[in-house]
């Protein structure tokens, strides 16, 4: 199931102006009901190595601590708003600050469900996300990673150089 979803994914984004809107709708409902990590079909109980990269623990791993942190990003994954795969491209890459980075927003999106309705601006046209209460916009989010690459990292304190702190109350 994985791997055929996979595959139309990655169609449907290569391709998004030649898939049919029957084809995106179907592309759109798999994304959201698939899991971003299935259960491991072979045990594995020792810890990483130190080579590997950091979502093999999430990959491969049956220790309950990854069983506990799966079932995390799979519930929190069936929430978020990832119309074009891009984050659940990130928490499955090799790529250990890919992944890191889209933990982050994954966690952040959660926090922000508490506060109202949140909705995923990824693609570099704005914010991460935006926050509304009703009909009422309380905000936007520009995720900040301790995990982001140093060049993202220093294009953002350049063009916003203070923290601004989001609450809701």
């Amino acid at each position: 199931m994985r791997q055929s979803s996979e595959a139309l994914a990655t169609c449907c984004a290569a391709n998004l102006n030649h898939c049919s809107i029957r084809g995106y709708s179907r592309y759109l409902r798999l994304v959201s009901q698939m899991l971003v990590f299935p259960e491991p079909s072979t045990p594995r109980t020792d810890w990483m190595g130190w080579a590997e990269p950091r979502v093999n623990f999430l990959l491969t791993s049956t220790l309950p601590e990854a069983i506990a942190g799966r079932a995390w990003v799979n519930t929190c994954y069936g929430r978020f708003p990832d119309a074009g795969g891009s984050v659940f491209a990130r928490l499955t890459s090799t790529n250990d600050s890919d992944y890191a980075t889209a933990l982050d927003e994954l966690f952040l999106h959660e926090c922000l469900l508490q506060c109202g309705r949140v909705t995923n601006e990824e693609g570099g046209r704005g914010p991460d996300f935006r926050i509304y209460r009703g009909s009422e916009y309380l905000g936007a989010i520009e995720v900040r990673s301790i995990f982001m690459r140093g060049d993202w990292s220093e294009e953002l304190v350049l063009r916003d150089p203070v923290n601004v702190i989001f609450a809701c109350g």
